[in-house]
C-alpha cells in the first residue's frame, strides 16, 4: 500500500517508477533514487547514486542500523513526529514529512451506531482487549470484524460504522485510523506515540502496560478501558456525533495535502541538486 502511494506522488510529479519487492532478485542500475520502505537489503543500495529511507521504527532492524550508521541514506523521510524524535539523533537527513492513506469516504452510506475493528493480520491491533469488551452481549451495539471481507464490503462498513476501535499498540503510520477518519468516523484509539499524534481522533485510552519493542514501546490497553470508550460512543448525541464526524474527515484531509505539499517539496529539491 505505501508503494502504492509513492509511486502516484512520483508520477504525478512526472517520474518514472519502477516498483519491487525488497525481497527480490536486484533489478539493475541507471536509476537517480531508490526509496527504501521499512525493509532494508543492502544489495539494493546500489540501483542509484542516492537512497532515500522511509523507516517504520518498530521494524528498524540490523540491516537498516548498518546502513543508516554507514550514511547510506541522503534522506530519512519520517511519516510521524515519534518516529523524526527517534531517527533526528542518528542522522541530519532525518526529514519529517507525514503520509497518506487511502480515502474511503462513501457520502451515501447510512451511518448507523455500530463499531468496526479492522486488525487485519497483524498482531498489534489490541484486538484481545477489543474482543473482552464486548462479552457478555451488554454493550448495546454491534462489533464488526471485517476479516476476510471483499474491499468493496469492507469500504461500506467503513463508512456504515459509525464508530472504529483503533486502539493499536504500536503503529508505523497507522492506515485504518486514517481511512477511519477520512469517512469522519468517530475514532477511539490509545493514548500513546503515535496514535495519540494523530489529529482528529475522539477518544484516547489511557495504556495498561508498556513493553520495550526495538526502537519503541508497545502500548497495551484492556478491557476496562475498551469499555468505557463504548460507552462514551454510544452517550454521544447527534450534534457532538455530526462535529466528531466534521472534525475527523477535515483532519485527513489536511494532513493529506500538508503530507503532498512537504513531499513535492523534497522532491522537487533533490531535482535541483541533481541539476547542480
Amino acid at each position: 500500500r505505501d508503494a502504492e502511494l509513492f509511486a502516484s506522488r512520483f508520477i504525478e510529479l512526472g517520474h518514472e517508477v519502477v516498483s519491487f519487492d525488497f525481497r527480490g532478485e536486484p533489478f539493475g542500475s541507471g536509476y537517480d533514487l531508490t526509496l527504501h520502505l521499512e525493509h532494508i537489503e543492502p544489495r539494493h543500495l546500489e540501483h542509484a547514486p542516492r537512497n532515500w529511507y522511509m523507516p517504520n521504527a518498530e521494524w528498524h532492524m540490523e540491516g537498516a542500523r548498518a546502513a543508516l550508521e554507514a550514511g547510506r541514506f541522503e534522506r530519512v523521510l519520517c511519516k510521524t513526529p515519534q518516529a523524526h524524535r527517534l531517527f533526528a539523533p542518528m542522522t541530519s537527513g532525518a526529514v519529517f514529512v507525514g503520509f497518506e492513506s487511502r480515502d474511503r469516504f462513501i457520502p451515501d452510506v447510512p451511518r448507523e451506531r455500530a463499531f468496526l475493528h479492522a486488525p487485519g493480520q497483524s498482531g498489534f491491533r489490541g484486538t484481545p482487549a477489543v474482543l473482552g469488551a464486548f462479552e457478555g452481549g451488554d454493550v448495546g451495539a454491534s462489533l464488526v470484524l471485517p476479516r476476510a471481507m471483499p474491499d468493496g464490503e469492507y469500504q461500506r462498513e467503513q463508512n456504515r460504522c459509525l464508530f472504529h476501535l483503533c486502539p493499536s499498540e504500536l503503529e508505523g503510520w497507522g492506515h485504518g485510523i486514517h481511512e477511519a477518519l477520512s469517512v469522519g468516523a468517530i475514532v477511539v484509539t490509545t493514548d500513546a506515540p503515535p496514535m495519540s499524534e494523530v489529529d482528529g481522533t475522539a477518544y484516547r485510552i489511557a495504556t495498561s502496560q508498556r513493553d520495550p519493542f526495538r526502537l519503541v514501546e508497545r502500548m497495551m490497553v484492556d478491557k476496562k478501558g475498551v469499555g468505557a470508550a463504548l460507552k462514551w460512543c454510544l452517550g454521544l448525541g447527534p450534534e457532538e456525533i455530526a462535529s466528531l464526524r466534521a472534525r475527523a474527515r477535515a483532519a485527513f484531509l489536511a494532513e493529506r495535502e500538508d503530507f503532498r505539499a512537504r513531499f513535492a517539496a523534497l522532491v522537487n529539491e533533490e531535482e535541483a541538486a541533481c541539476v547542480a
